[in-house]
């Protein structure tokens, strides 16, 4: 199997075991099917801050999620868990 390279450049993947491999992006169509990798060098800076409005997004949906899921049900003593501000924690 040929090595990975990025959409834009050609450059050479690193293994995906290694740690500068985090920094590569996945290319996605709207269906979500893989279209292949961008190096680091050649992410856009529209495309980072894209990236991290939609975490933001999705972080922000989680603790409306967690909010909800507490205001149901504020305690949880057999899951030996407390409240931790809005994070529920390991005792």
């Amino acid at each position: 199997m040929p090595a990975e390279t990025c959409r834009r450049c050609a450059r050479e993947a690193p293994n995906p075991n290694a740690p500068e491999y985090a920094d590569w992006e996945a290319v996605v169509d709207n269906e979500g099917k893989y279209l292949g990798m961008v190096c680091p060098g050649c992410i856009t800076r529209e495309e980072v801050q894209a990236a991290d409005e939609d975490e933001m997004e999705t972080v922000e949906f989680l603790r409306r999620v967690q909010s909800l899921s507490l205001a149901l049900c504020p305690t949880y003593p057999w899951t030996g868990m407390t409240l931790d501000g809005a994070w529920l924690v390991m005792k």
